[in-house]
């Protein structure tokens, strides 16, 4: 009978200690959140949720061809350190992955249709790591968005970007020229 209350005992011990664990995991992913790291959180989770959209009278190859020649990828497959690189390619979409040979830290693509005589577009983060509740990589992050902005507003004047302000959660509509005088 003793052998059975000693792992009755340990079992106990192994639930308490899982149990704890969980608890201090989720109380310091919610003070990173919310007290140590708070603006850092929101600027990850306004990345990864606030999706670029275009419009614009250049055709889908010329807007393909300038997000191709701005965003700047990592030659031949990663290795050990996290690179940013073009993990797919179709006529219309270029899904950007950032990662090493093990794990990916995000995955972003641009994706663009016809309509009308316009090319449409977007760009967003369709997966991401998150890390004591923050989104990693931001620094990898913003360096892409800025770069695909880049290129979206140079492939035509008359472009328009949308983006969500970050008071009014509504949609505002910035022209390339606004964008490019601040």
């Amino acid at each position: 009978m003793n052998v059975v209350y000693a792992i009755l005992v340990l079992v106990a011990i192994i639930v308490i200690v899982i149990v704890w664990q969980k608890v201090k995991s989720a109380s310091r992913k919610a003070f990173n959140q919310k007290v140590l790291y708070r603006s850092e959180s929101k600027e990850g989770q306004q990345l990864v949720t606030e999706p670029i959209t275009i419009e614009t009278s250049a055709s889908v190859e010329d807007v393909l061809r300038e997000v191709t020649a701005r965003v700047t990828v990592a030659e031949g497959k990663p290795g050990l350190k996290g690179v940013l690189y073009e993990s797919n390619r179709t006529a219309k979409a270029i899904a950007y992955t950032h990662g090493n040979k093990f794990s990916d830290n995000f995955v972003a693509t641009v994706s663009l249709a016809e309509r009308d005589g316009k090319t449409i577009g977007e760009f967003e983060f369709h997966s991401w790591n998150e890390v004591d509740g923050m989104v990693s990589s931001q620094d990898a992050m913003r360096k892409l968005r800025k770069q695909v902005e880049d290129a979206l507003a140079a492939v035509d004047t008359s472009d328009r970007a949308t983006e969500v302000s970050e008071d009014e959660k509504q949609p505002e509509l910035i022209s390339s020229k606004e964008k490019q005088n601040g």
